[in-house]
């Protein structure tokens, strides 16, 4: 069924140019395009998103809070699937932050089967915007899966090492579709977390949280970079101050530094900023000495007392791969945490 929807779009900090779509949705309701800072949107429209959200919707179990709302699993009591919800604040602080993950997830959609979370639909009420998303059964944050140095048997060793692979793969069709994850961490993957290698879904992994993304689309409109300190790129951290934003390129280089981080913790269960601060080389209170952080690293990036073990495992990886994918990828962290960005590669 056809509704009708309007958006409205902010012009010269005050004034607001109406334009109609019309648009089906899956759900049934109408989906509101909105700018939170110029919105004047049918109030009775918004009012019955909610009252048909209720109506189809069986809100089940919270996963998890943030500063940006809250996400839970609900029940579609027409088809009696489980889905992921995420309640969004309407708060003009995550406008962009809103827009970017609808845009993302609506990009990727058709990429989704494996690797990346796959977007349902979105809707609004007074409130909050909800953004509808795939429940992913047996899924478990990448921070709690034991590393490689923790596990015995061979088949946990090949979870790690398809998992590793996945990781790689999954960010190569990302940065493909012209896009930066731009917040990469254990928190933001999900990898399937059951032993069984007769299982399609065995060392799957799903990126998630694309509030921070960047677009090809938007390369002349440059945003500050989104980080987590463990994670994020010594380029990016160093000029934070003096460079408010960054271009597309360098985003994805800094997400091959944060992959390569990933892969380093999944592998010896830590960050290296992690056994910095472990060994007292970092007070991890002083933003400050985070600059010295990066010089505990070697020029490759790469902390000395693992280095050769990690490109070791990495060959077994890179010879595991030739069975899952057909061909050997080379993943190796000197190259992910390469000193100089343009030098990486995936």
């Amino acid at each position: 069924m056809n509704t009708i929807c309007c958006k409205f779009i902010k012009r010269d900090g005050k004034q607001c140019k109406r334009i109609i779509l019309n648009k089906t949705n899956k759900f049934n309701f109408c989906w509101q395009h909105f700018d939170l800072i110029c919105r004047k949107g049918p109030k009775k429209n918004i009012k019955k998103n909610l009252i048909q959200y209720r109506e189809m919707f069986e809100p089940i179990q919270i996963l998890g809070k943030g500063k940006f709302g809250t996400v839970y699993t609900s029940k579609d009591k027409t088809s009696n699937d489980i889905i992921v919800v995420k309640k969004i604040i309407k708060n003009p602080k995550f406008v962009q932050i809103i827009r970017t993950e609808l845009t993302i997830l609506k990009k990727l959609k058709e990429y989704c089967s494996k690797y990346i979370l796959c977007y349902k639909g979105a809707f609004e009420d007074n409130s909050n915007v909800y953004i509808i998303t795939e429940y992913l059964k047996d899924y478990v944050p990448l921070s709690k899966i034991k590393s490689l140095f923790e596990l015995k048997t061979q088949e946990e060793h090949r979870l790690i090492y398809t998992i590793i692979i996945n990781l790689y793969m999954g960010l190569r069709l990302i940065h493909e579709q012209n896009v930066a994850h731009n917040d990469i961490k254990t928190d933001n993957v999900l990898a399937y977390d059951v032993i069984d290698e007769k299982s399609v879904h065995f060392g799957n992994i799903k990126y998630i949280d694309f509030g921070c993304a960047f677009e090809n689309a938007d390369r002349r409109i440059l945003r500050p970079p989104c980080f987590t300190i463990n994670y994020v790129a010594k380029e990016i951290y160093y000029y934070r101050k003096k460079k408010d934003k960054f271009d597309l390129k360098e985003l994805q280089y800094g997400d091959i530094w944060s992959l390569g981080i990933v892969i380093y913790k999944l592998i010896t269960g830590k960050t290296p900023a992690q056994i910095a601060i472990q060994e007292k080389l970092v007070n991890s209170h002083n933003k400050e000495e985070w600059y010295n952080y990066f010089n505990y690293l070697n020029k490759d990036g790469i902390y000395v007392d693992y280095d050769t073990k990690i490109e070791q495992i990495l060959q077994h990886v890179n010879k595991f791969a030739i069975n899952v994918i057909g061909y050997d990828p080379h993943i190796s962290l000197k190259n992910m945490l390469a000193y100089d960005p343009q030098s990486r590669h995936l």
